[in-house]
């Protein structure tokens, strides 16, 4: 299940602490805070604006928050090929495929079939978005949404995915 992200920051929230908060449940000021340690400061020393994350810092700012990885799939190393199974529309047999052709509804539709219970945070062509089994959130949405209502970027295509799993204190 997502989280409703916790704004408590002036601005616009990118679509990187977005995602974060609605997996993590922090709020947006303390991702903040997080990402900030990471990349440094400007020349002069003021703080450098969260406008784009990287995947390094975003998986880093995770296993901060106590969150690991368990599954990926997509580019993470250069694959061609990805770690999910797509059904055959005509036949009902798994056919597996490659990265260059998994859009963002392709894999929403994946996940929900095959009951993958996430969290799970997917990185399109430049954005990202928080999934879980039957939900999706991003800066759009400002809320997790049911799938099914979820119609904008369903064509975007996929480069990452990473499936979270809480660490145990």
């Amino acid at each position: 299940m997502l989280h409703t992200p916790i704004y408590d920051v002036r601005g616009m929230p990118y679509c990187g602490p977005t995602a974060i908060a609605a997996v993590t449940g922090e709020p947006v000021s303390i991702i903040r805070v997080i990402i900030r340690e990471q990349i440094g400061t400007k020349k002069n020393g003021d703080a450098m604006p969260i406008i784009g994350v990287s995947r390094q810092v975003l998986l880093k700012t995770m296993h901060m928050l106590g969150w690991n990885v368990i599954r990926a799939g997509g580019n993470v190393s250069r694959a061609r090929s990805a770690m999910i199974r797509l059904r055959d529309e005509d036949e009902d047999k798994p056919l597996d495929r490659t990265r260059d052709i998994i859009r963002l509804g392709d894999f929403l539709d994946t996940i929900q079939m095959e009951e993958q219970a996430g969290p799970y945070i997917v990185n399109v062509t430049r954005h990202y978005y928080a999934v879980d089994q039957d939900e999706i959130c991003d800066t759009h949405t400002r809320i997790p949404l049911e799938v099914h209502r979820f119609k904008r970027g369903r064509r975007r295509w996929v480069q990452c995915w990473w499936q979270f799993v809480k660490l145990e204190d």
